[in-house]
């Protein structure tokens, strides 16, 4: 059989038509069947075939085919890969978007409650700024100190048609709260200076009493005076005198006298010196020098000069000299302030000058304006002296 097979198999070499079957069966390996189907497309000769024909075996080229799709998918992937941490990023950046947004809301409804408690009309939103409305926040959250005078009375129901109603009536003009702030201002200043010119006037009603009260001790009391006079008039009017005139005409020159003298001690009493001398002290760095004589030669008798000068010196070496004598002046005398060369900012200027101001209103106080200064602006000085002096009303400014 297996010499029969041989020869069959190597008889067909040419052509083959049919397909042929081999089966090969082996006992020892468990080898069950191979099926080859040959036909005459895929038949090749075997003993004139070469590497170079195209068939199964040439497998490189299947190979490259494969590699060149593998790139392609890998650059696929890449792009996917960029796109999705792209499309991550845009993820995070809604969020905190959306997050932004949530808190504005919750602010948004916070300032709206604010005004609903407040009571203000949606007209009247316009001309609130708001550091105003921070202020306001942080006065309802207890952030912010409410003294007592300036507390909010509180009330169960408030009507915002109201109280806008009676903002417009009392401004007539729409309702802001920095004019309303400018306003008080202005009257808290006012009463603060009324009120300190009242107790200067009771301090000067004190010291007449007691000029008074010498008055009376030296000379006798106004009872007694007035008793005298009384008796001794009546004793003019006596019917033994009444037949003597010149008796009666005598009587009656000294009481008039005498009343006409309790006059001018009332006067003098009231008045101290029947001619009191003003004040004027100049208080000033180098521009100073010479300027007493000038002054006293201007004002004359009527007024006594005193000028204190330090040169180079800055502000609050100017204003802290003779400060026991600007306290005992009165509101007819006079406080001339003439510096601001040798200091180096605005700031500290303004500050000074609003603490001395505020420290001596019991005189008229007058500040002259800078003529040069090498590291600070005039315009600007002047500009915050003159609005530093507007505020009080002791206190004016002067332009040279």
């Amino acid at each position: 059989m297996k010499n029969n097979s041989c020869c069959s198999f190597y008889g067909f070499q040419m052509e083959l038509h049919q397909v042929a079957l081999l089966t090969i069966k082996k006992t020892n390996s468990k080898i069950s069947l191979v099926n080859v189907s040959l036909t005459e497309e895929t038949a090749v000769d075997i003993e004139n075939s070469s590497l170079l024909d195209s068939s199964v075996n040439s497998l490189p080229a299947t190979s490259k085919k494969d590699y060149t799709l593998l790139e392609e998918y890998e650059e696929i992937i890449s792009t996917l890969k960029l796109r999705l941490a792209s499309a991550d990023e845009e993820i995070e950046n809604l969020n905190l978007q959306y997050i932004q947004l949530k808190m504005s809301v919750e602010k948004s409804s916070k300032v709206i409650a604010l005004y609903k408690k407040i009571g203000i009309t949606e007209n009247l939103l316009n001309a609130v700024s708001t550091p105003v409305i921070r202020k306001v926040k942080k006065v309802f959250s207890g952030v912010y100190p409410v003294s007592p005078r300036h507390s909010i009375p509180e009330t169960n129901e408030i009507s915002t048609q109201t109280t806008g109603i009676s903002m417009t009536k009392h401004l007539g003009k729409p309702f802001s709260f920095k004019t309303c702030k400018q306003q008080i201002k202005k009257r808290r200043r006012k009463i603060n200076y009324l009120t300190h010119k009242i107790s200067i006037l009771k301090t000067q009603n004190k010291k007449l009493m007691n000029k008074l009260e010498t008055i009376q001790t030296e000379n006798g009391s106004y009872d007694d005076i007035n008793t005298d006079i009384n008796n001794q008039f009546s004793r003019t009017f006596t019917k033994e005198s009444l037949t003597d005139d010149t008796m009666l005409n005598e009587s009656t020159d000294q009481s008039i006298i005498r009343k006409n003298e309790m006059k001018k001690m009332e006067f003098t009493a009231l008045t101290g010196t029947n001619e009191t001398k003003r004040k004027v002290i100049v208080l000033a760095d180098q521009q100073g020098r010479g300027i007493r004589k000038v002054l006293a030669q201007l004002l004359g008798d009527k007024y006594d000069v005193f000028c204190f000068v330090k040169p180079f010196g800055e502000l609050s070496d100017i204003l802290n000299s003779c400060m026991t004598e600007i306290s005992n002046l009165t509101m007819n005398d006079f406080v001339i302030v003439i510096g601001f060369t040798e200091d180096n900012s605005v700031s500290p200027i303004c500050n000074q000058l609003v603490l001395w101001i505020e420290s001596y209103q019991n005189t008229n106080i007058l500040i002259c304006e800078p003529l040069f200064n090498r590291c600070i602006k005039e315009k600007k000085l002047n500009n915050e002296i003159s609005k530093i002096c507007d505020n009080y009303l002791n206190a004016s400014w002067m332009d040279l």
